[in-house]
């Protein structure tokens, strides 16, 4: 026997079936609408001229990393063999000891900057402050010298300027050799693109003081800075020694004190007396047995004489 549901059940079924029949052709039939306009837009498109590579906008990518998969190289490779003109690639890890930044870095060897200054940016760094400090120390001191607040007694007559004269500087000895201390300066508060300093990155690998990383790069900035300091004086320690700087800052500018002249150098050029070779006047002069004897020239004569009385020892 067959069972017929309620007329009126029957009814609400064919109206939901007629209901979702028009909805269905109307989907349709506005799927077709959009599909005819993204045609007609694609074929306008084509018809234009396309944008010149100069006009293109900058894409930056943005790549999270967390640890490395078996692909993950050839996977960064093809994002920077993309045939688009100007696009960067960014990459962020949480942890700055994820293997994954192994594989950046060795991305950034292949398909980094051609530059120099990008590929050596330490180095780079170093170059322009030999360059700025060399500049910036020779117009300090040049400007001091000519005050009168020091001079340069004896310089090596080479690479020197005004050598012979009151004002004499050595440029090359003094505004070089500063620069061994201004550099590693520079070079250990250089911050790359991981947001940490040389400084930090020397304490992190040496593992000074792990718990406190502020005290532990300090120790190692005035570790290293000290050693700077000592290969700057070691650079003057090694020219009084060869007894190179022969030439003397004539005439000597301080007549009320004694010629400070612990190698001699100053008898040689006939400068007046007395004499007075300093409380260094041992190994740190370069001379171990102190003073050496010195023939003076003929009163009158030599490149700091004067025509006062003959020199005598003080």
């Amino acid at each position: 026997m067959l069972l017929m549901p309620p007329l009126s059940t029957r009814v609400a079924i064919e109206a939901a079936a007629v209901v979702g029949t028009v909805g269905s052709l109307a989907f349709y039939f506005l799927s077709a609408l959009g599909l005819g306009s993204f045609l007609r837009y694609r074929r306008k498109k084509l018809k234009e001229a396309p944008l010149p590579e100069g006009q293109l906008p900058t894409v930056s990518i943005l790549k999270p990393l967390k640890g490395v998969d078996p692909e993950i190289w050839e996977s960064f490779c093809s994002h920077c063999e993309q045939d688009y003109p100007q696009f960067e690639l960014i990459f962020g890890v949480s942890d700055p000891s994820d293997p994954a930044i192994e594989v950046v870095r060795k991305l950034q060897a292949k398909y980094g900057p051609e530059a120099f200054v990008s590929r050596r940016p330490l180095v780079s760094l170093g170059l322009l402050t030999l360059v700025i400090g060399f500049i910036f120390d020779a117009w300090l001191e040049i400007q001091l010298i000519h005050t009168g607040m020091y001079i340069y007694s004896q310089v090596i007559p080479w690479g020197s300027l005004f050598a012979g004269t009151t004002f004499q500087f050595p440029l090359i000895w003094e505004s070089f050799s500063v620069t061994f201390v201004m550099i590693p300066a520079a070079i250990l508060c250089y911050r790359d693109d991981t947001g940490k300093s040389v400084a930090e990155k020397l304490t992190a690998k040496a593992k000074i003081f792990p718990s406190r990383p502020v005290l532990g790069t300090f120790l190692v900035m005035f570790a290293i800075m000290n050693v700077s300091y000592f290969a700057y004086g070691a650079w003057f320690a090694a020219i009084k020694v060869s007894g190179a700087a022969t030439s003397v800052a004539c005439p000597w500018p301080y007549p009320e004190a004694k010629v400070y002249d612990p190698q001699g150098n100053y008898e040689k050029a006939g400068a007046q007396g007395p004499y007075s070779v300093g409380i260094w006047s041992t190994w740190a002069s370069g001379e171990p047995n102190g003073r050496p004897h010195v023939d003076p020239p003929p009163p009158g004569e030599g490149a700091c004489a004067t025509s006062s009385s003959p020199s005598k020892n003080g």
